[in-house]
């Protein structure tokens, strides 16, 4: 990941940049989304989709607590050449099967399933996987927004630092 340019462009974004009223300058999210995003979910996709656009050619997106997928959406959304994993196991939470019927509607709306490669599994269980996986890419922008309790957090950080690119962004979201 290009990490100056990252940081050097990223205040561009924003409107108040370093106060807590933080504000999208423009809203370019498609407002076809099933749900409307809040304003702290917009901000957060804002950052990711620039994150990605700085990540390198053979670096990966991942997403370890996706739920309707407006955060992969915000983080993939004009950048079709990047891939990403996202994980989550709903069989924790949605017993109906809506969610995640949600999450994968989301996809298809936005053309980005064949770009996700979607892990119905706990986290624990996928970065234990992904170290039988033999690639070359590392995951250059890594967000947790799994369980928000220390034990999850700390162990998703441990699991995941041997994939991550060198220089990798790393986005904890509601801990």
């Amino acid at each position: 990941m290009d990490y100056q340019q990252f940081t050097q462009q990223l205040p561009t974004l924003y409107q108040n940049w370093g106060n807590n009223s933080l504000q999208l300058k423009s809203y370019q999210w498609p407002k076809t989304l099933t749900s409307e995003p809040n304003i702290n979910t917009l901000n957060l996709m804002q950052l990711l989709n620039h994150a990605v656009e700085h990540t390198e050619i053979d670096e990966i997106y991942c997403e370890i607590g996706t739920t309707q997928g407006l955060t992969l959406i915000g983080a993939l959304s004009t950048h079709p050449e990047k891939m990403a994993y996202a994980v989550n196991n709903f069989s924790n939470f949605d017993s109906t099967g809506e969610l995640q019927q949600e999450l994968l509607e989301n996809l298809q709306q936005f053309n980005l399933e064949s770009q996700v490669f979607f892990c119905d599994q706990d986290v624990e269980e996928f970065l234990l996987e992904l170290r039988d996986v033999e690639t070359e890419n590392n995951i250059g922008v890594y967000l947790y927004n799994g369980s928000p309790d220390y034990r999850s957090v700390l162990l998703g950080l441990m699991l995941i630092k041997p994939f991550l690119a060198k220089e990798a962004l790393v986005v904890i979201n509601n801990a």
